[in-house]
């Protein structure tokens, strides 16, 4: 871990290399300052059309990671996140019907002793759900590195980072005994594909 990457963790800044380059004189000046986040957020979503949308999302998730209860904040990232995550991913969120049906189902097959591998994470919502009926531990994967951070910050926001573990990864790269520590009893995904176990 360099200097500063020490330096942000201990006093809750973000780390230089979420920045983008032309904003890190002014995220600088604002260093210390009890609004630190919220000055950021306001500075990304002032200049986020000048900033790549990606790096702008990185760095809108970042922010709400570091301002996990700050509403201001997660007000004025949520566009900059919205434009780098395909719009199916929200309409999925609210599919209530959708979700109600997979909660029943992870609550009929999770028993406590059992570790959960979901595909395919997004949100986190179906590993929280795997998490919440019970399962011992949930390994999820994601292979967009933008939706694997969202994922982590939706978790850690819900109080379940003790029970699930996000893996930026796509599943024909995981190895077990690397990226998983224990073969898993119970898989999870909703990814609709002909080829999802093939190479």
């Amino acid at each position: 871990m360099s200097n500063a990457e020490r330096r942000a963790k201990d006093q809750l800044i973000l780390a230089p290399d979420i920045v983008p380059a032309e904003m890190r004189p002014l995220v600088e000046a604002v260093e210390g300052r009890p609004d630190y986040a919220r000055c950021v957020a306001h500075m990304l979503s002032s200049l986020g059309d000048r900033i790549d949308a990606s790096a702008a999302a990185r760095l809108a998730v970042a922010l709400r990671m570091l301002a996990m209860n700050d509403v201001p904040v997660w007000i004025m990232t949520e566009q900059l996140i919205r434009k780098a995550v395909p719009d199916w991913h929200f309409a999925i969120l609210k599919d209530r019907r959708r979700n109600s049906v997979y909660d029943d189902a992870l609550k009929a097959m999770v028993e406590p002793d059992m570790t959960v591998l979901e595909i395919g994470t997004g949100s986190g919502i179906l590993a929280m759900m795997a998490a919440r009926a019970g399962a011992k531990h949930v390994y999820t994967l994601e292979v967009e590195p933008l939706l694997a951070e969202a994922a982590r910050a939706n978790i850690i926001a819900n109080g379940y980072q003790d029970r699930i573990t996000v893996i930026n990864k796509n599943v024909i790269d995981v190895a077990i005994g690397s990226d998983l520590p224990e073969r898993c009893n119970l898989i999870v995904h909703e990814i609709v594909s002909n080829n999802l176990f093939s190479q």
